[in-house]
């Protein structure tokens, strides 16, 4: 009896210690949590990343009280899933934000922990950082909805907003706006200057429509040295040409201070009077556009529909 008893505490002493060394040196974040969820162990690496220093501040806490409500509430849920059904969690992404507030992304494993008589006792997590994947995924999308060049929206997520835009006026009543820009003379200055200064006035020129407009507008670049602008909430054509003027203003003012000769010419279109979808508004605003060009003006209305 005494050998069995000896035989069960060296056990205890080695599981300890294992646990010890696990939670000292892994490269992952590493926990064990008791059945109402609260931390008992907690590795190096899991204290470094939450910006702790020891971890008696993380011992006797659940997420809730460790990451706060809104951030530790779903996290904790699906550690009372674990320990009360048995089921475990594999590779989910969740956010863990110190307090610092700096965020922190980990793929986690989550496996119910199970005593002698494998009665549920707690859980045990693994947590690996995924910074830089997300990031990378967070990149990917940015790319497929932004230009590349200015960073500005892209044609797709362009005809996502005037497609929110015309749900949102059909039921308030609204009306919006848009803005067909195109550079004057832009491609002789590419021609003289070379593509390189060409690309840099774009850049530049989208940061001028920008500090034009309101920051709620939606300035895109369409294509080439062509850019689109939706305008929301606008009440009269006098004050779509108002803008269109400052943006005109600005634009000139940025090309004097290249010495170079250029400037914009502008097309607009307004919902609902010149179509009812973001194709035919961005056609009608195009149409205007190119007047404006033809006659020398700055801008142009478009021609509502006979």
């Amino acid at each position: 009896m005494g050998e069995k008893s000896d035989r069960k505490k060296v056990d205890q002493i080695t599981e300890e210690i294992i646990l010890r060394a696990l939670m000292e040196n892994t490269s992952f974040s590493l926990y064990v949590k008791d059945s109402e969820g609260r931390v008992l162990h907690a590795s190096k690496k899991m204290i470094h990343d939450l910006g702790l220093t020891d971890e008696s501040e993380l011992v006797g806490k659940n997420d809730v009280e460790l990451f706060g409500e809104e951030n530790g509430r779903l996290t904790y849920k699906d550690d009372l899933r674990v320990i009360k059904t048995g089921e475990k969690i594999a590779g989910k992404s969740e956010c863990n934000i110190n307090p610092a507030g700096k965020e922190n992304w980990v793929s986690t494993t989550k496996l119910p922990l199970k005593d002698a008589d494998g009665r549920i006792i707690g859980l045990i997590g693994i947590s690996q950082e995924i910074n830089e994947l997300r990031r990378a995924e967070q990149e990917l999308r940015r790319m497929a909805t932004h230009d590349p060049l200015t960073a500005l929206p892209n044609r797709a997520l362009l005809q996502n907003r005037i497609q929110n835009a015309i749900e949102s006026a059909r039921l308030t009543q609204n009306r919006f706006a848009i803005l067909f820009i195109d550079l004057d003379n832009f491609k002789a200055v590419n021609d003289r200057f070379g593509h390189s200064v060409g690309d840099q006035i774009l850049m530049d020129i989208a940061r001028v429509f920008e500090f034009s407009v309101r920051s709620s507008d939606v300035v895109s670049r369409y294509g080439g040295d062509e850019f689109v602008i939706l305008l929301e909430g606008i009440t009269s054509v006098e004050k779509v040409r108002a803008i269109s003027e400052t943006i005109s203003e600005n634009a000139v003012q940025y090309f004097i201070g290249l010495h170079i000769v250029a400037g914009v010419s502008i097309g607009a279109s307004l919902y609902p009077e010149h179509g009812q979808d973001g194709e035919t508004l961005i056609k009608a605003a195009d149409k205007a556009m190119y007047a404006a060009k033809s006659a020398k003006m700055t801008f142009q209305l478009a021609e509502t529909p006979k």
